[in-house]
């Protein structure tokens, strides 16, 4: 319970006390909102089979598992694996795709690609709720825009309840080579998510945006300091302070390290100062696992 929870209840307390000593009549106060911890773990595989694997098995410590380039095969492996759990997944890149890139194996026989044809090899968004939900597949163009990208952007995501609470949290993988075509995909997830949070959702969204915390793509995810955007970044509840800052996530190109994934918590329903953790650990050759935890209201 937080300070300002507990000096609320001894006050009340206080005032109730004087009341009854008095002799007068009174009305039983409502409980106070208990809080709700939500707790997420974010990881680009990078197509990794044995990554996903990992960071699967740590669903069972979280609300909610984020992840992107899962090969299709392995989403409907672990589906197959886990009957009792929500899994969504969004179909985004058909491999190889880029030169050298690995292969994803066929999808099953009968499971139908996006283009209308059978079991290819997809990889994609995931997002696992270890539990009982429903689930959201978002796209964020329409047909002849995803032909023209050759990808298919957008988001995974799975709904279900949290102590009562309800919560949506979703997987996102943005462009690579274009501030612009990032900032457009931002923009989408701004006015998606905006009628979530406004019919009372928490929403989540982790995710690598390939892009660090101070760019104008961004600016559509940051509410704080100077952001235009509705969510809180984990780092940010971490600390209690508005800086887009936080330890880098992923190795770039050069070897150099980059702050390119993130987890995000709506601010209506986790504000700044709601206090929570975020652990970054580094995975050799690829992106960091991510663990967040806040409090929700």
């Amino acid at each position: 319970m937080s300070y300002q929870s507990k000096a609320l209840r001894a006050l009340l307390a206080a005032g109730l006390t004087a009341v009854l000593c008095a002799g007068a009549t009174v009305t039983a106060l409502p409980a106070l909102a208990a809080e709700t911890e939500l707790q997420v773990v974010q990881h680009n595989t990078d197509q990794v089979d044995q990554r996903w694997t990992d960071v699967l098995k740590r669903a069972g410590d979280n609300d909610a598992v984020l992840a992107e380039e899962v090969c299709e095969a392995s989403y409907e492996k672990a589906k197959k694996d886990n009957p009792n759990w929500t899994f969504s997944f969004h179909r985004q890149t058909l491999t190889p795709g880029a030169t050298g890139a690995a292969t994803c194996p066929e999808s099953e026989k009968g499971t139908k690609s996006a283009d209308g044809t059978e079991h290819k090899t997809w990889k994609g968004l995931v997002a696992v709720h270890p539990g009982k939900g429903d689930t959201k597949d978002i796209d964020f163009y329409g047909a002849a825009v995803n032909e023209e990208k050759v990808k298919i952007f957008g988001m995974a995501c799975v709904d279900f309840r949290k102590a009562g609470k309800k919560v949506i949290a979703c997987a996102t993988h943005l462009q690579v080579d274009s501030d612009t075509a990032r900032t457009e995909q931002t923009q989408k997830i701004k006015k998606i998510t905006k009628k979530w949070i406004n019919n009372d959702f928490s929403v989540v969204v982790g995710g690598d945006f390939n892009t660090g915390p101070t760019t104008p793509a961004m600016t559509n995810m940051y509410k704080f300091p100077d952001g235009e955007g509705r969510f809180v970044e984990a780092h940010q509840l971490k600390t209690g302070k508005a800086a887009r800052a936080g330890a880098d996530t992923a190795v770039g190109p050069e070897g150099d390290g980059r702050k390119i994934d993130y987890v995000f918590f709506d601010a209506k329903h986790t504000p700044l100062k709601s206090g929570g953790t975020f652990e970054v650990t580094p995975v050799a050759g690829g992106h960091a696992i991510l663990e967040a935890k806040a409090t929700i209201k």
